[in-house]
C-alpha cells in the first residue's frame, strides 16, 4: 500500500497536461477506425489522426495531418481536418459535425478513409464529410497528401490534452 501512496503523490505532483498513443510505423492509403469515447471538459480536445513524424519541424518540410477532434466544451460534435503547408504556415480546412449522443456519453466508431482521390471521415459508418481532389478541395490538400504509391506515409495516433483556455 505504501508503494501505491508514493506512487500516486509522485504523480500528482508532475505537470501533466495530456496523453498520447501512436505507432511506430507509418502507413500509407487506407481505412483507419477506432471505437472512442471522448472526454467533455472545457479546455479538452480528444482526437483520433493521421501524422507524418517530424512534421512540426521549422525546417521547410510539408506539415502532413488528417484529424477527427472532438473538443470537450462541444461533446456534441466532431471536428474534421486536414492540415497541410509547413510548420511556419499551416493550410487548415477544418468542418463541424454533429456527433448523436454525444461523444462523451457513449463510443462511437470514428473513421477516417485515405486514398489518392479523397479523404472521407465517417462516424458510426456514416459519411460526415468527404473531401475530393479537383472537386470540393480549392487548397488541394488531398493532393498535397500524394507522394508515392502509397501516398505520404502517416502514423496514427490518439491523444487528450488539455490547456489553461476554454
Amino acid at each position: 500500500k505504501e508503494q501505491f501512496v508514493s506512487l500516486i503523490e509522485s504523480i500528482e505532483n508532475k505537470a501533466y497536461s495530456g496523453a498520447e498513443l501512436y505507432t511506430l510505423e507509418e502507413f500509407g492509403y487506407g481505412k483507419y477506425e477506432a471505437r472512442m469515447k471522448m472526454a467533455a471538459a472545457s479546455g479538452t480536445v480528444s482526437s483520433m489522426f493521421l501524422y507524418q513524424n517530424g512534421s512540426e519541424k521549422n525546417d521547410g518540410r510539408a506539415w502532413v495531418e488528417v484529424d477527427i477532434e472532438v473538443l470537450g466544451k462541444a461533446p456534441n460534435q466532431s471536428q474534421s481536418n486536414i492540415i497541410t503547408g509547413n510548420a511556419a504556415k499551416q493550410i487548415t480546412s477544418e468542418k463541424h459535425h454533429t456527433v448523436n449522443p454525444a461523444a462523451n456519453e457513449e463510443f462511437h466508431t470514428y473513421g477516417i478513409e485515405w486514398t489518392p482521390d479523397y479523404v472521407r471521415w465517417t462516424v458510426d459508418g456514416v459519411e460526415m464529410r468527404k473531401t475530393v481532389k479537383g472537386e470540393n478541395d480549392p487548397r488541394n490538400q488531398v493532393d498535397a497528401l500524394k507522394n508515392g504509391q502509397n501516398g505520404i506515409q502517416q502514423g496514427l495516433r490518439f491523444n487528450i490534452w488539455s490547456s489553461e483556455s476554454e
